[in-house]
């Protein structure tokens, strides 16, 4: 009998160890996130007007647009024109009497007929001297003086034209001719400051401002960077619309309002008025969809959504193109009747 209990003990023994360890439960699988506490909002074509559109200025060339000034202190003689006159380049605006350009104008007339006689008498002395009949020293004198009459012309040659005077007109000027400010630039006298008989100091403003056209650029000041690749259009407040270029020629940040400023350029180059204000508008391509700015979350230099349709739920990489406020546009695998999640859980890696 005990053997017998023996054998069925060893026989329960060794049928375990065929069976080895009984296998652990398998481990329960992470439950699906809960997306139904959050807050639905489906994309939608872009509708919010301050994400495409900006306020915009015309910056044309530097020539487009001219002041006329006087130099110097003088006397306003007459006034050509009037506010609102469209005037060309080289017109007269103003007649003025200013007595340092009269003096230079008289100097410089008067010297350079003496300094014709000096080297027409230097000369002469020369052949004398090649002669034998004249000294050196007589030369030298002539020579000294046309030098001295030369500096003086130079000097009074340079008042006219710092005063805008051909010197020469000199001598018309200097017999008593009035000094006239002509149009640097053409187009349209935008201010005019001037009345006969008033005495203007040199540095007290200019006597009118011309505004023309030229070759422009586009201002156009934005929250955030320029998104890239879109076409724009500047809308002008007499009704006109210009396609500009999808890409500004520079941008900076301005560091006072912390705006971001880009230049563009329209399509086609075409004269635009100084200084003409407007807004610009992004057309708005396909594959660019409006959503919440808080729908957007930002993980290094990627961003991302959580995208919910028919399918399931799964967190996508868009490209924001811009962002301002409560919205934001953006790229990316979306389609209409999407949603996305107005306020996502923080944290985690894009996929």
């Amino acid at each position: 009998m005990t053997r017998i209990a023996f054998a069925l003990v060893f026989l329960c023994v060794a049928c375990r160890g065929e069976g080895g360890t009984a296998p652990a439960p398998e481990a329960a699988e992470t439950p699906p996130t809960e997306v139904a506490a959050l807050r639905w909002v489906p994309v939608s074509a872009p509708q919010d007007a301050s994400l495409l559109e900006a306020p915009a200025v015309v910056r044309a060339a530097a020539g487009a647009s001219g002041e006329v000034s006087s130099s110097y202190r003088a006397r306003v003689e007459r006034v050509h024109t009037q506010v609102g006159s469209r005037v060309e380049r080289g017109d007269p605006i103003v007649d003025v009497l200013a007595p340092e350009v009269f003096e230079a104008a008289a100097a410089y007339v008067g010297s350079k007929r003496r300094l014709e006689l000096h080297a027409e008498r230097a000369e002469e002395l020369e052949r004398l001297r090649a002669e034998g009949l004249v000294e050196k020293s007589r030369v030298f004198e002539q020579r000294m003086l046309a030098a001295e009459l030369q500096a003086r012309r130079d000097e009074a040659r340079a008042v006219l034209r710092a005063a805008g005077v051909n010197p020469q007109t000199a001598d018309a000027l200097a017999r008593g001719g009035a000094l006239t400010l002509r149009a640097p630039v053409g187009g349209i006298v935008v201010e005019l400051d001037a009345q006969p008989g008033e005495i203007r100091e040199a540095a007290a403003g200019p006597l009118a401002r011309i505004r023309g056209e030229g070759s422009a650029r586009v201002e156009v000041r934005t929250p955030g960077p320029w998104p890239a690749g879109d076409r724009a259009v500047l809308e002008l407040t007499d009704g006109r619309e210009i396609p500009l270029r999808g890409e500004p020629v520079a941008g900076v940040i301005d560091p006072d309002a912390g705006t971001h400023v880009h230049w563009l350029v329209p399509e086609e180059d075409r004269p635009l008025p100084d200084g003409l204000r407007g807004v610009v508008r992004l057309a708005a391509g396909a594959g660019l969809w409006e959503v919440p700015a808080g729908a957007v979350l930002q993980q290094g230099t990627i961003s991302t959504v959580l995208r919910r349709r028919v399918g399931g739920v799964a967190q996508v990489e868009v490209v924001v193109a811009v962002s301002s406020g409560a919205s934001a546009l953006v790229r990316g695998p979306l389609q209409e009747g999407d949603e996305v999640a107005a306020d996502p859980p923080r944290g985690g890696s894009p996929p």
